[in-house]
């Protein structure tokens, strides 16, 4: 900006200040709506007009981005009542301040961590990773696709020497081969607080398909009417793709050994259904269109599943 122009916006800026008694010279044209700065319109600009005036009337080479106010009033633009205001830290002097652990060498550092123990730099209004940012500061830029992996296992830690970049297959790999990772969701009967059996799902499913309503349903096994409406449409449970069909009430079906058979012989070929017929169990498979016959062996049923077929227990 020329000197003429320095020294319009400065007639400008005098021209709406008054000297008071403690020799502040307050502002009295707009102020900032939210904090209550002083500013000015240039070039159809708001702007905060202490820094003209204490770039204007100092030393200053370079422009600071921020002026603190006078201490005594907050509309004073006074320079020699303003300081120069301390400049934001930058990502290395951020990542500086950490502690150094003796018994492993990690660099933790102070801050706030998230949910997985990854600690978050406040950086130009957004929470950054610090391990990704000290891996990008110190060693290389990260490729796309790529993770920065923990050799130390310990997600604060931004020592560089203790990070790796790997794809996430094989950062997947290093933490379960670490201990790091739980192991497979458990789902259906091998759960804890699972309240259906396998067989009562496919009972649900085909008990509606007869035509047995909602409320019979949800009254024998003690369910709401949304979680059975949820069942029967494979909006839960959905991993059961087993439909069983029911000829006659003398072949209600429904044993826990038989379908562990169906299951084990489903690991390998998908969308298998099982259709139960005068004790006989056949399986139809999609993608061969092939099937087998399974006799059902009472002698393996438990308890509970001769319950739900109605066969006495064995003497």
């Amino acid at each position: 900006m020329s000197s003429q122009k320095h020294n319009e916006i400065k007639e400008r800026i005098l021209a709406k200040c008054v000297r008071d008694v403690a020799g502040c010279l307050v502002w009295q044209g707009s102020i900032h709506g939210k904090d209550g700065t002083p500013i000015l319109k240039v070039s159809g600009i708001k702007k905060q007009i202490r820094v003209r005036p204490f770039l204007m009337d100092t030393v200053l080479k370079s422009r600071p981005k921020r002026v603190k106010g006078c201490a005594m009033n907050a509309l004073c633009i006074d320079p020699e009542h303003c300081a120069r205001a301390s400049e934001r830290k930058t990502m290395r002097e951020k990542l500086g301040n950490y502690r150094i652990i003796a018994e492993t060498g990690c660099h933790v550092l102070k801050g706030r961590n998230n949910l997985a123990g990854y600690c978050q730099i406040l950086h130009e209004t957004r929470y950054l990773l610090a391990h990704r940012e000290a891996y990008r500061l110190f060693k290389s830029e990260i490729e796309t696709g790529k993770e920065v992996h923990h050799t130390c296992n310990t997600p604060a830690c931004i020592n560089p020497e203790h990070l790796v970049l790997v794809t996430p297959a094989e950062n997947k790999l290093m933490a379960q081969r670490d201990g790091l990772l739980n192991g497979p969701r458990i789902r259906g009967e091998g759960h804890g607080n699972t309240r259906l059996k396998v067989i009562e799902i496919a009972l649900i499913r085909e008990m509606a398909a007869n035509g047995i309503s909602t409320k019979e349903i949800q009254k024998k096994y003690k369910l709401s009417r949304a979680q059975v409406r949820h069942i029967v449409r494979g909006l839960k449970h959905n991993n059961i793709t087993l439909v069983a069909r029911i000829y006659g009430e003398s072949t209600y079906q429904g044993f826990r050994h038989t379908l562990n058979m169906i299951a084990e012989n489903r690991a390998d070929r998908s969308e298998t259904v099982a259709v139960l017929d005068n004790g006989r169990i056949r399986h139809y498979y999609n993608d061969r269109r092939d099937e087998c016959w399974l006799e059902i062996d009472f002698s393996l049923l438990s308890p509970w599943s001769r319950k739900i077929l109605g066969i006495p227990n064995a003497a």
